[in-house]
Protein backbone atom coordinates (compact mmCIF):
# COMPACT_ATOMS: atom_id res chain seq x y z
CA UNK A 1 0.00 0.00 0.00
CA UNK A 2 1.38 3.38 -1.16
CA UNK A 3 0.51 6.59 0.84
CA UNK A 4 0.70 9.89 -0.97
CA UNK A 5 2.41 12.99 0.85
CA UNK A 6 1.44 16.44 0.35
CA UNK A 7 3.33 19.88 0.75
CA UNK A 8 0.71 22.68 1.28
CA UNK A 9 1.06 25.14 -1.78
CA UNK A 10 2.37 28.38 -0.59
CA UNK A 11 0.53 30.77 -2.95
CA UNK A 12 -2.54 29.73 -2.19
CA UNK A 13 -5.02 32.89 -3.01
CA UNK A 14 -7.68 34.40 -0.68
CA UNK A 15 -9.23 37.86 -0.35
CA UNK A 16 -9.57 40.16 2.22
CA UNK A 17 -12.70 42.97 1.30
CA UNK A 18 -13.54 45.97 3.24
CA UNK A 19 -16.86 47.32 4.43
CA UNK A 20 -17.77 50.86 5.80
CA UNK A 21 -20.85 51.40 7.77
CA UNK A 22 -23.05 53.38 5.74
CA UNK A 23 -24.29 56.95 7.11
CA UNK A 24 -27.01 56.82 9.68
CA UNK A 25 -27.92 53.36 9.04
CA UNK A 26 -26.64 50.23 10.02
CA UNK A 27 -25.55 48.64 6.70
CA UNK A 28 -22.17 48.55 5.44
CA UNK A 29 -21.07 49.02 1.90
CA UNK A 30 -17.68 47.11 0.17
CA UNK A 31 -14.95 49.48 -0.68
CA UNK A 32 -14.60 47.48 -3.65
CA UNK A 33 -11.63 49.45 -4.77
CA UNK A 34 -9.32 48.26 -1.96
CA UNK A 35 -10.50 44.68 -2.09
CA UNK A 36 -7.39 42.43 -2.05
CA UNK A 37 -6.35 39.75 -3.30
CA UNK A 38 -3.53 37.69 -1.05
CA UNK A 39 -1.33 34.79 -1.11
CA UNK A 40 -0.47 32.31 1.80
CA UNK A 41 -0.05 28.61 2.67
CA UNK A 42 -3.35 26.45 2.34
CA UNK A 43 -4.20 25.52 5.60
CA UNK A 44 -3.04 28.40 7.64
CA UNK A 45 -4.17 31.31 9.20
CA UNK A 46 -4.99 34.32 6.47
CA UNK A 47 -3.10 37.83 7.63
CA UNK A 48 -5.62 40.18 6.62
CA UNK A 49 -5.13 43.38 8.01
CA UNK A 50 -7.85 46.10 8.56
CA UNK A 51 -7.10 49.68 6.61
CA UNK A 52 -6.97 53.19 8.08
CA UNK A 53 -9.59 54.60 6.75
CA UNK A 54 -9.87 58.89 8.51
CA UNK A 55 -13.83 58.53 10.22
CA UNK A 56 -13.69 55.03 10.38
CA UNK A 57 -12.92 52.12 13.92
CA UNK A 58 -12.26 48.19 12.29
CA UNK A 59 -14.10 46.04 14.42
CA UNK A 60 -12.92 43.42 15.68
CA UNK A 61 -12.10 40.31 13.20
CA UNK A 62 -10.55 36.49 12.85
CA UNK A 63 -8.05 35.37 10.68
CA UNK A 64 -9.41 32.18 8.87
CA UNK A 65 -7.61 29.06 7.27
CA UNK A 66 -6.83 29.18 3.85
CA UNK A 67 -8.90 26.85 1.22
CA UNK A 68 -7.03 25.02 -0.75
CA UNK A 69 -9.45 26.32 -3.79
CA UNK A 70 -8.82 30.07 -2.88
CA UNK A 71 -12.16 30.63 -1.64
CA UNK A 72 -11.62 31.57 1.14
CA UNK A 73 -12.85 35.61 1.83
CA UNK A 74 -11.86 37.97 5.15
CA UNK A 75 -14.50 40.31 5.78
CA UNK A 76 -13.51 43.50 7.37
CA UNK A 77 -16.27 46.17 8.33
CA UNK A 78 -15.53 49.50 9.77
CA UNK A 79 -17.34 51.43 12.34
CA UNK A 80 -18.58 54.98 11.40
CA UNK A 81 -16.77 57.12 14.32
CA UNK A 82 -18.86 60.23 15.54
CA UNK A 83 -17.41 64.03 16.57
CA UNK A 84 -18.44 66.42 18.26
CA UNK A 85 -19.33 70.01 16.82
CA UNK A 86 -19.19 73.05 19.10
CA UNK A 87 -20.59 76.25 18.52
CA UNK A 88 -18.92 78.73 20.36
CA UNK A 89 -19.51 82.69 20.75
CA UNK A 90 -16.54 85.27 20.51
CA UNK A 91 -16.01 88.52 20.80
CA UNK A 92 -17.15 91.15 23.39
CA UNK A 93 -20.90 90.21 24.20
CA UNK A 94 -21.79 86.98 26.11
CA UNK A 95 -18.63 84.89 25.11
CA UNK A 96 -19.11 81.74 25.78
CA UNK A 97 -16.78 78.92 24.49
CA UNK A 98 -19.62 76.26 24.54
CA UNK A 99 -22.82 77.60 23.66
CA UNK A 100 -23.77 74.53 22.26
CA UNK A 101 -22.53 70.85 21.17
CA UNK A 102 -23.87 68.50 18.65
CA UNK A 103 -22.79 64.95 17.90
CA UNK A 104 -22.92 63.61 14.06
CA UNK A 105 -21.32 60.36 12.64
CA UNK A 106 -18.14 61.04 10.20
CA UNK A 107 -20.03 62.42 6.46
CA UNK A 108 -23.46 63.03 8.51
CA UNK A 109 -24.89 66.28 7.29
CA UNK A 110 -24.59 68.89 9.44
CA UNK A 111 -27.49 71.12 10.11
CA UNK A 112 -26.26 74.59 12.09
CA UNK A 113 -28.54 75.01 15.51
CA UNK A 114 -30.33 78.15 15.84
CA UNK A 115 -28.84 81.65 15.90
CA UNK A 116 -29.18 82.41 19.45
CA UNK A 117 -30.94 86.13 20.10
CA UNK A 118 -30.20 88.57 22.47
CA UNK A 119 -32.53 92.23 22.89
CA UNK A 120 -30.18 95.11 22.07
CA UNK A 121 -27.75 92.79 20.11
CA UNK A 122 -27.55 91.53 16.70
CA UNK A 123 -26.07 87.79 16.08
CA UNK A 124 -23.52 87.74 12.85
CA UNK A 125 -24.55 83.89 12.21
CA UNK A 126 -22.51 80.92 12.57
CA UNK A 127 -19.41 80.90 10.50
CA UNK A 128 -16.98 77.74 9.66
CA UNK A 129 -20.27 74.88 9.70
CA UNK A 130 -19.11 72.13 7.38
CA UNK A 131 -21.67 70.77 5.07
CA UNK A 132 -21.04 67.42 6.60
CA UNK A 133 -18.83 66.18 9.65
CA UNK A 134 -15.45 65.68 9.14
CA UNK A 135 -13.48 63.13 10.36
CA UNK A 136 -12.64 64.99 14.02
CA UNK A 137 -14.03 67.56 16.28
CA UNK A 138 -14.84 70.87 14.80
CA UNK A 139 -16.08 74.72 15.85
CA UNK A 140 -17.95 77.02 14.55
CA UNK A 141 -17.87 80.02 15.72
CA UNK A 142 -19.97 83.40 15.78
CA UNK A 143 -20.21 86.97 17.44
CA UNK A 144 -22.19 89.34 18.93
CA UNK A 145 -22.60 93.16 17.73
CA UNK A 146 -24.19 95.80 20.30
CA UNK A 147 -27.46 97.25 18.38
CA UNK A 148 -27.33 101.02 17.84
CA UNK A 149 -30.85 103.20 17.93
CA UNK A 150 -31.43 106.76 16.80
CA UNK A 151 -33.40 109.56 18.54
CA UNK A 152 -35.28 111.81 16.67
CA UNK A 153 -36.23 115.21 17.67
CA UNK A 154 -39.53 116.46 16.31
CA UNK A 155 -38.77 120.38 17.21
CA UNK A 156 -41.90 122.17 15.48
CA UNK A 157 -39.67 125.51 15.43
CA UNK A 158 -37.80 124.91 18.08
CA UNK A 159 -34.13 124.07 19.04
CA UNK A 160 -32.68 121.22 20.75
CA UNK A 161 -30.69 121.22 23.91
CA UNK A 162 -27.02 120.28 22.97
CA UNK A 163 -26.81 117.41 26.08
CA UNK A 164 -29.65 115.36 24.23
CA UNK A 165 -27.93 112.25 22.32
CA UNK A 166 -28.98 111.42 18.87
CA UNK A 167 -28.46 107.79 19.41
CA UNK A 168 -27.96 105.15 22.09
CA UNK A 169 -27.69 101.53 22.95
CA UNK A 170 -29.00 99.06 24.99
CA UNK A 171 -26.24 99.75 27.51
CA UNK A 172 -26.06 102.92 27.66
CA UNK A 173 -27.04 105.28 30.95
CA UNK A 174 -29.94 106.13 32.32
CA UNK A 175 -30.32 109.12 29.83
CA UNK A 176 -32.56 112.45 31.35
CA UNK A 177 -33.93 114.23 28.29
CA UNK A 178 -32.96 118.20 28.52
CA UNK A 179 -35.85 120.82 27.55
CA UNK A 180 -35.44 122.37 24.31
CA UNK A 181 -36.33 126.27 23.58
CA UNK A 182 -38.38 128.32 20.90
CA UNK A 183 -38.97 132.19 20.84
CA UNK A 184 -42.41 133.14 22.92
CA UNK A 185 -43.23 129.38 23.48
CA UNK A 186 -43.08 127.58 27.29
CA UNK A 187 -41.42 123.90 26.43
CA UNK A 188 -44.17 121.24 27.92
CA UNK A 189 -41.89 118.18 27.40
CA UNK A 190 -41.27 115.42 25.10
CA UNK A 191 -44.06 112.79 24.01
CA UNK A 192 -44.38 110.13 21.63
CA UNK A 193 -46.67 111.94 19.54
CA UNK A 194 -47.20 115.70 18.13
CA UNK A 195 -50.85 115.52 19.85
CA UNK A 196 -51.79 113.47 23.09
CA UNK A 197 -49.21 110.72 23.25
CA UNK A 198 -47.11 109.83 26.39
CA UNK A 199 -44.85 111.80 28.23
CA UNK A 200 -41.26 110.78 27.75
CA UNK A 201 -38.33 112.59 30.61
CA UNK A 202 -36.11 109.44 30.66
CA UNK A 203 -34.81 106.63 28.62
CA UNK A 204 -33.91 104.26 30.82
CA UNK A 205 -30.57 101.69 30.88
CA UNK A 206 -31.66 98.66 28.89
CA UNK A 207 -34.27 100.41 26.92
CA UNK A 208 -33.81 99.24 22.60
CA UNK A 209 -35.53 100.59 19.27
CA UNK A 210 -35.62 103.71 17.37
CA UNK A 211 -37.14 106.65 19.21
CA UNK A 212 -39.14 109.84 17.82
CA UNK A 213 -39.35 112.44 20.34
CA UNK A 214 -41.64 115.24 19.85
CA UNK A 215 -41.44 118.31 21.74
CA UNK A 216 -44.91 119.72 22.99
CA UNK A 217 -44.93 123.70 23.02
CA UNK A 218 -47.59 126.24 24.74
CA UNK A 219 -47.29 130.26 22.99
CA UNK A 220 -46.57 132.71 26.17
CA UNK A 221 -49.05 135.50 26.95
CA UNK A 222 -47.81 138.72 27.20
CA UNK A 223 -49.25 141.56 29.06
CA UNK A 224 -49.10 145.15 26.43
CA UNK A 225 -49.70 148.17 28.70
CA UNK A 226 -50.83 151.75 26.89
CA UNK A 227 -49.05 154.42 28.50
CA UNK A 228 -50.96 157.73 27.44
CA UNK A 229 -48.44 159.80 28.35
CA UNK A 230 -50.56 162.05 30.45
CA UNK A 231 -54.13 161.42 28.81
CA UNK A 232 -56.28 158.40 29.61
CA UNK A 233 -57.09 155.55 27.97
CA UNK A 234 -59.26 152.44 28.67
CA UNK A 235 -58.48 149.73 28.86
CA UNK A 236 -54.91 150.20 29.96
CA UNK A 237 -53.07 146.77 29.61
CA UNK A 238 -54.42 144.04 26.99
CA UNK A 239 -53.14 140.50 27.28
CA UNK A 240 -52.02 138.80 24.02
CA UNK A 241 -50.98 135.74 22.82
CA UNK A 242 -47.65 135.44 21.38
CA UNK A 243 -47.77 135.56 17.52
CA UNK A 244 -51.49 136.79 17.75
CA UNK A 245 -52.66 139.47 16.48
CA UNK A 246 -53.26 142.61 18.72
CA UNK A 247 -56.47 143.44 17.58
CA UNK A 248 -57.74 146.71 17.81
CA UNK A 249 -56.05 149.15 19.81
CA UNK A 250 -58.11 151.61 22.48
CA UNK A 251 -58.12 155.47 21.52
CA UNK A 252 -56.63 157.30 24.24
CA UNK A 253 -57.64 161.02 24.71
CA UNK A 254 -56.06 164.32 26.36
CA UNK A 255 -57.41 167.41 26.41
CA UNK A 256 -55.64 169.84 23.82
CA UNK A 257 -54.65 167.06 21.94
CA UNK A 258 -54.93 165.10 18.83
CA UNK A 259 -53.98 161.36 19.32
CA UNK A 260 -51.40 160.49 16.44
CA UNK A 261 -50.71 156.25 16.94
CA UNK A 262 -48.87 154.02 19.42
CA UNK A 263 -45.39 153.37 19.70
CA UNK A 264 -43.25 151.25 20.97
CA UNK A 265 -40.53 153.99 22.59
CA UNK A 266 -41.72 157.33 24.29
CA UNK A 267 -39.65 159.37 22.26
Amino acid sequence: ELYARWTPNTDTVYTVEHYQKDVGAETYTQVAEDTESLTGTTAELTAAQAKDYPGFTAKEFSQVAIAADGSTVVKIYYERNSYTLTYKITGDYFANESHAQASYEYGAAVTAVATPDKDGYTFTGWSDVPETMPAGDATATGYYTINEYSITYELDGGENHGDNPVKYTIESEEITLKPATKTGYTFEGWFTAATGGTQVTKIEQGSTGNITLTAHWTANTYTVTFDAQGGTVDPASRQVTYYDEYGTLPTPTKTGYTFKSWFTADT
